[in-house]
């Protein structure tokens, strides 16, 4: 049997993803409980400490983000990567550990990404340090989650206080390229848009569109700025979750149609070649 060259074996093989880079998994199972945790991406705590698991959220060691003054906001940040990245990937599990009161959400924790920063203080406190914030009330029967990019909340439902949220979510920060992924929910093949953020909470997907929402641009605007992420907590909030399984990495764009256009041209000559190959041989 002949042997097609290499130039074209490559050419027509499909699309790999890039290797994906974790940035964080951390499951607190070697943390030391009744103290805050350690890690070297993380980059500042504050009302947070890890405990021993029970019930729902397992018997494993997990965080408790247990904001309980007023006069002081609660943050669990971690700076991920050596250098600002352009797409990510997370997962965690959240409980809240003491929901109560009706009507509408109050006092929420926040998950949040933002521009890449080092620094040892809170910095994703604020709307305008966060690419979007995933908002789930502590307390409320009634608009207690939000996706918020900026001050706006683009998309607001409800969630289950007394059952484990499975978060996942997906982010691109680059100006032009789209992102795919696979959805949890059916397992088929999406793409996220460029600048873009798309959640699914235990499987379902957080709004209208497996598109995603327009993110907030931050840092210089271009295609990477993103490296901080973590959950926060307002300084007049009161609020207990459970966090456990946070899980940061890098997700692959989809290459640029001019990216595609170089791979057919040089399974073209790939092709070419061979059979000039083949008709000497004859």
């Amino acid at each position: 049997m002949k042997k097609i060259p290499l130039l074209l074996a490559i050419a027509v093989l499909p699309l790999a993803a890039s290797a994906q880079t974790v940035y964080i998994n951390e499951t607190f199972d070697t943390d030391t409980i009744g103290v805050a945790p350690t890690d070297a991406s993380l980059k500042t705590t504050s009302l947070v400490t890890v405990q021993a698991g029970s019930g729902l959220m397992g018997t494993d060691n997990l965080l408790r983000f247990n904001d309980n003054l007023a006069s002081s906001g609660g943050a669990l940040e971690y700076n991920v990567g050596g250098s600002a990245v352009g797409t990510l990937y997370a997962s965690f599990s959240l409980l809240n550990n003491a929901h109560s009161g009706t009507g509408s959400g109050t006092n929420p924790i926040i998950f949040g990404v933002g521009a890449w920063n080092t620094g040892t203080g809170i910095l994703l406190n604020a709307n305008a340090n966060r690419n979007f914030g995933l908002e789930f009330s502590g307390t409320g029967t009634t608009s207690t989650l939000k996706l918020r990019v900026g001050g706006s909340a683009v998309y607001t439902t409800t969630y289950a206080p007394a059952a484990v949220q499975s978060v996942q979510i997906w982010v691109n920060d680059h100006n032009t390229n789209t992102l795919t992924y696979t959805r949890p929910d059916n397992y088929q093949s999406a793409t996220l848009a460029a600048n873009s953020v798309v959640v699914y909470i235990n499987n379902v997907l957080t709004g209208a569109s497996a598109t995603g929402y327009t993110i907030q641009t931050l840092g210089d605007g271009s295609d990477a700025t993103m490296g901080r992420v973590g959950f926060n907590t307002s300084s007049t909030t009161i609020a207990d979750f459970l966090i456990d399984d946070l899980y940061i990495a890098s997700a692959a764009p989809i290459p640029e149609p001019s990216t595609y256009a170089v791979i057919a041209g040089c399974a073209a000559l790939g092709l070419c070649v061979w059979q000039r190959r083949r008709q000497r041989q004859a």
